[in-house]
């Protein structure tokens, strides 16, 4: 991956991503470039991302490295530092007509450990921003929630999230007291057996016809979150979604059950419930099975951008 700079972005959609220490951040963004070359066969799209500083680029291509070649998991980043990458794409429109659009959007990595997930309120990244300014400042947010981490953690990660939302009041707009960002809350790590077997055997789970690739369908994706958060979990989880609905709008909010790896296939890659688990121990050591087939990666940040630009061409600002 090579590197673009800041002033080679230009304007355009700005979106952050969130989450607690473990809970996969920077596995996630290793697999985006390979969930959109995988978007591209698919979805007859073309992803370009690039760094936008050297570092960004570094990151992007040893994370790629590990997840498809090394086969193993990139190592948290354990120090701060802000982080982007633009995106650029062009990408078949949504509905009947063979039309194309051409996007683009920025993910930013405001703070990389997730102790402090968010930007400190002098950075230029943070969300301090009320709607008149909020064509300079970020308008979605991703957030990784992820459903097996443990007790303790989840409840540090409760108190971060409340107590960085509840000092953003300038942002709040008058009228319904919410935050105006829109939200897409990726359930991660769908392909553990220890998740995904009490998924599928509370009925949650679906197969893809043509793949025959586990999912859970998207209309259910908030159901299935609420159902993690009132009978899997702790609850400290409970509080963290009602945190969400709270501080964001319930209606600028979408839910996607995403794997960063997704599941082991077969010869004939096909899915086999009886050996799907991706994961498997060497030497004491964590190691991907097969070639990463990352599930709803690139959907949260793509129908993000497009439900941040569709409510900004409402509004009367076009977009191209």
């Amino acid at each position: 991956m090579r590197a673009v700079t800041e002033e080679g972005v230009g304007e355009r959609t700005r979106i952050v991503l969130w989450g607690a220490t473990g809970s996969g951040k920077t596995t996630y963004l290793a697999a985006l470039p390979i969930a959109a070359m995988q978007d591209s066969r698919q979805r007859e799209a073309n992803w370009l991302i690039l760094g936008t500083t050297d570092e960004a680029a570094r990151v992007l291509t040893e994370g790629v490295s590990e997840l498809a070649t090394r086969r193993t998991f990139p190592a948290d980043t354990s120090r701060s530092a802000h982080l982007s990458w633009s995106f650029r794409g062009r990408e078949r429109s949504r509905g009947w007509h063979r039309r194309f659009r051409d996007t683009s959007f920025v993910l930013e990595l405001p703070d990389t450990p997730g102790e402090s997930f968010l930007a400190e309120p002098e950075s230029p990244t943070n969300l301090e921003k009320t709607d008149a300014e909020a064509d300079d400042g970020v308008q979605g947010v991703i957030y990784l929630f992820d459903p097996l981490g443990d007790a303790d953690r989840e409840e540090r990660d409760l108190r971060r999230l409340v107590t960085t939302l509840g000092g953003k009041g300038q942002a709040i707009r008058a009228g319904d007291g919410r935050l105006p960002h829109y939200v897409s809350v990726c359930i991660t790590k769908f392909d553990r057996p220890d998740l995904f077997r009490p998924a599928a055997e509370a009925g949650w789970v679906t197969q893809d016809e043509d793949s025959g690739i586990p999912r859970i369908p998207g209309p259910q994706a908030e159901a299935y979150f609420h159902w993690l958060c009132e009978g899997f979990r702790s609850v400290s989880a409970r509080l963290l979604r009602d945190c969400l609905t709270t501080y964001f709008e319930p209606d600028r909010i979408s839910y996607y059950v995403t794997s960063a790896i997704g599941f082991r296939l077969n010869a004939q890659h096909g899915f086999d419930y009886r050996n799907y688990a991706n994961v498997e121990l060497i030497d004491g050591q964590p190691r991907i099975s097969t070639v990463p087939h990352p599930i709803n990666v690139m959907e949260p940040l793509t129908e993000l951008e497009f439900r941040i630009r569709t409510a900004d061409g409402a509004r009367g600002r076009r977009r191209g």
